[in-house]
């Protein structure tokens, strides 16, 4: 019985992955704008939330190869959206940073899905928006729990 309702979550986690991660998208595909991929406005925003970081924490937080990380960072580099920078306490490690271009450019993609995905909330009543809410929030708590 707990492995089927365990199961049943992992689905439904997947399934909401998936269809969020197309809502996220469609501003960009919209509009033809394909100069930044998902997985660099993911970095773009763990960047950002971390202040910055090596390579090494960078791709075991993204959960990426050392190598997969080297060629997100070179892209975003190449867009200016990213530097990168010798530690000083420990020149062996590499720190990457976001650069202004890199915050604009992570303000624009939010607030294009931001605004894509609240024009698609306007057909949900004041009571399913409260009930959304709700349930986000009550899976929000769970998943900080795995966090740990």
């Amino acid at each position: 019985m707990k492995e089927e309702k365990i199961r049943q979550i992992i689905d439904n986690l997947w399934y909401m992955a998936l269809k969020s991660r197309k809502h996220m998208d469609e501003p960009r595909r919209a509009a033809h704008e394909r100069t930044v991929a998902h997985h660099q406005i993911f970095c773009l925003a763990m960047l950002r939330d971390t202040g910055g970081g090596s390579m090494s924490e960078l791709a075991r937080k993204m959960g990426v190869s050392s190598q997969q990380m080297t060629r997100v960072v070179n892209d975003l580099e190449n867009l200016g959206c990213a530097k990168r920078y010798i530690d000083e306490n420990n020149r062996r490690h590499v720190l990457v940073k976001i650069t202004e271009e890199g915050e604009r450019t992570l303000d624009a993609q939010f607030k294009a899905a931001y605004d894509y995905m609240a024009h698609k909330f306007e057909i949900f009543s004041d009571e399913e928006l409260d009930e959304c809410l709700c349930h986000l929030a009550a899976l929000t708590k769970y998943w900080d729990r795995l966090q740990d």
